[in-house]
């Protein structure tokens, strides 16, 4: 698959690699890559990248969560793409941005590239009238890191209320983190 930006070119060989997702779950995602030479702008409320990642901690039995201000949820950290080198880097700055968290290692699935999503999940998100934006929609894509020892965080206050290390399958995770889990047990990452 052709894209406008080789930035994309992760996604594309994601979709080629998971040609079941990519015509169940991410139709308008592989149809806006054909079509759409704009996916890093925030502004593109067809759609547009945004990257985040599951970090383990120690013998990979508990995942660090945080308390999105703005979407009042439990969730991992990430957010938008802003001009990054790839979707590895945007993803690393976005934990380092949120958490003060800047050295953990990536987890090995077989991907060609670090620059490859372990998934890629297409959501919707409200309205936000203070950031004067409509209704859109985020093209996620995900990676798992580990590190071996405790962090210290310092969590960004303007977007993070609150972070937790909640084991892998507390009963407050929400799905989109527990089919990641299960697909990451089923690669036998742990």
């Amino acid at each position: 698959m052709n894209v406008f930006d080789k930035r994309l070119q992760p996604i594309a060989d994601y979709l080629e690699r998971f040609p079941n997702e990519a015509e169940q779950n991410l139709a308008s995602l592989k149809d806006q890559l054909l079509t759409d030479c704009d996916m890093f702008n925030r502004k593109n409320y067809r759609g547009h990248v945004t990257t985040s990642l599951i970090l383990f901690k120690g013998a990979l039995k508990e995942i660090l969560l945080i308390h999105h201000i703005g979407l009042n949820a439990l969730i991992q950290p990430g957010g938008h793409f802003e001009n990054d080198k790839d979707l590895w880097a945007s993803a690393l700055r976005e934990l380092k941005e949120e958490t003060g968290i800047c050295s953990v290692q990536l987890m090995d699935w077989g991907q060609p590239s670090t620059s490859m999503p372990f998934d890629i999940n297409t959501h919707p998100i409200p309205a936000s009238p203070s950031k004067s934006e409509v209704a859109h929609v985020h093209h996620d894509c995900l990676f798992l890191a580990s590190l071996s020892r405790n962090p210290k965080i310092k969590q960004q206050i303007e977007e993070i209320k609150d972070f937790a290390w909640k084991p892998v399958m507390a009963p407050d995770i929400s799905p989109r983190l527990r089919h990641v889990i299960a697909k990451a047990r089923a690669y036998g990452l742990f």
